[in-house]
């Protein structure tokens, strides 16, 4: 009986893991083809020199980074 029960349980919540997973990225926030940003704030490649992921960013320019968006667009602060 002891075994079923484990049998069971290990069932659970292997159809627990298989179907309980959640889209942890919301849709909205995915980069979509054809969506026009404003020109006038610079890109992470402007800004950085390079294409974001290529190369290492240290932490001090992704602050950098995030000054400059403050004061180039009035949506963040």
């Amino acid at each position: 009986m002891r075994r079923v029960n484990k049998l069971i349980t290990i069932g659970l919540i292997g159809v627990t893991y298989l179907f309980g997973q959640v889209e942890l990225l919301n849709p909205r926030f995915k980069f979509t083809p054809g969506i026009r940003y404003d020109q006038s704030i610079s890109s992470p490649k402007d800004y950085l020199g390079y294409e974001l992921g290529t190369e290492y960013t240290l932490y001090s320019d992704v602050l950098s980074y995030l000054r400059t968006l403050g004061e180039e667009s009035d949506r963040v602060s």
